[in-house]
């Protein structure tokens, strides 16, 4: 049972306990519950927790078969793009400041240093996987291909929190991970790609392009010489 605001709340089975998502964005939980399953319900509880995530899977690839038709409309819209490359990064960043705390506390850094070590640690993991996360889609610029493939994969960032808050509402500890600001971590992140944009536009964009016309040059340089290589043999 639960006790919260001095009301004793009424005692009930439960199979795993699962967080209200307004919960983190509370840096104090204000209650604490003691939750129990009886022995000889384990084997239901899991078969519902199975049967619950495959219900996740199926509305997953259910918005795939709607993603595909709807990124062979939309590629070639630049205000559409532009509005979801933004969504994207924003929801990048909102899991991965709840997962990049998650992680960390699972290492036990929270042992070794302070509270806004921590922090600032799981801030440089969601700038880090943010650009990660978008490599793909800036490869696909910088070749200037598969504007379809782009935007499917778009969406496809897009449609991970059907998953993620799947386990996010579940994962322990729970308490902690809210104690250090997932959220705000997350929203810091994203102010952060915000700047990069404005002080570096297109630096991705930019830098893997010029890999890949170095690449393309030196495959030009290679065949060039092999030919002359042939041409002096035929000479001879």
């Amino acid at each position: 049972h639960g006790i919260t605001n001095g009301a004793q709340k009424q005692e009930f089975h439960v199979c795993v306990q699962r967080r209200a998502l307004g919960k983190f964005v509370r840096k104090v939980v204000p209650e604490f519950w003691f939750c129990y399953l009886p022995k000889n319900q384990l084997a239901k509880c899991e078969n519902d927790m199975r049967d619950y995530t495959i219900q996740g899977i199926a509305v997953f690839v259910g918005g795939l078969v709607v993603i595909v038709p709807l990124s062979y409309l939309m590629q070639h819209q630049y205000y559409f793009m532009w509005a979801l490359v933004w969504v994207t990064r924003l929801v990048i960043s909102l899991m991965l400041g709840v997962w990049s705390v998650w992680f960390l506390l699972h290492l036990g850094v929270n042992h070794e240093l302070p509270s806004l070590g921590l922090s600032f640690m799981a801030l440089l993991l969601v700038i880090v996987g943010n650009t990660i996360a978008l490599l793909p889609y800036e490869f696909c610029k910088a070749c200037d291909c598969c504007p379809m493939l782009a935007v499917a994969y778009l969406l496809c960032l897009v449609m991970c929190p059907v998953m993620f808050l799947n386990w996010a509402t579940y994962i322990n500890p729970f308490i902690q991970v809210v104690s250090y600001g997932p959220v705000p971590i997350g929203l810091l992140g994203f102010t952060t790609e915000l700047l990069k944009d404005f002080v570096c536009p297109h630096f991705m964009e930019r830098t893997l392009g010029c890999v890949l016309k170095q690449k393309q040059t030196g495959r030009l340089q290679e065949s060039e010489q092999h030919r002359w290589e042939l041409d002096a043999e035929d000479t001879e």
